[in-house]
């Protein structure tokens, strides 16, 4: 059985930074999608006890990962996490270059917090193969 533990206060200081070559494209990757919003937040997690739901969610991941096949829709996920797993989707799509299945998972995320971020990466793609 899987443990996880209440999570509590996180922060985080840097004193310096630093940034190796073989980094320097993703970089300028991160840096040319520009500032990132401070008006539009992730929906609020669900309430109560989440280890059920991140339990199936990595679930789900794996299977995505693998590319078997999976059910979202039917995991018995709250619309929260559901989002969740469709970004994970997403992702492996935009890993993989195939922005037919980028934009049919899309449509399926419910928060419109993300949708900046996904045409963003769709058109990313769509301009690097025009």
């Amino acid at each position: 059985m899987t443990h996880l533990k209440a999570l509590g206060v996180y922060k985080h200081c840097v004193g310096s930074m630093h940034l190796y070559k073989s980094d320097e494209n993703a970089a300028r990757a991160y840096l040319k999608e520009g500032l990132q919003s401070t008006k539009d937040f992730m929906e609020e997690m669900p309430k109560g006890d989440q280890r059920e739901a991140i339990i199936e969610l990595l679930k789900l991941e794996k299977k995505i990962r693998l590319g078997r096949n999976y059910d979202i829709p039917n995991s018995g996920l709250s619309i929260f996490w559901q989002d969740i797993a469709y970004l994970l989707a997403f992702y492996k799509h935009f890993k993989e270059k195939n922005v037919n299945e980028m934009k049919k998972v899309s449509k399926l995320i419910s928060a419109p917090t993300y949708n900046a971020d996904i045409e963003r990466k769709i058109e990313s793609l769509e301009n690097t193969h025009s």
